[in-house]
């Protein structure tokens, strides 16, 4: 097994395990609204907008 398989592996494992917590599932089991669906998407633009800056300057 190469690197990319073990890491594939590795990574649908975690991925796995994820689906099955109790926030995966309420979160793909209830009704998102439209605007806190487009709040979430802001806050995460502008958390990984920043995020390299604030990681370099810490």
């Amino acid at each position: 097994m190469n690197f990319i398989q073990s890491l594939q592996q590795v990574v649908d494992a975690e991925w796995a395990s994820i689906k099955q917590g109790v926030f995966w599932q309420t979160v793909m089991n209830e009704p998102v609204s439209k605007p806190l669906y487009r709040d979430l998407m802001l806050q995460i633009y502008h958390y990984s907008r920043h995020n390299s800056m604030n990681q370099a300057v810490a």
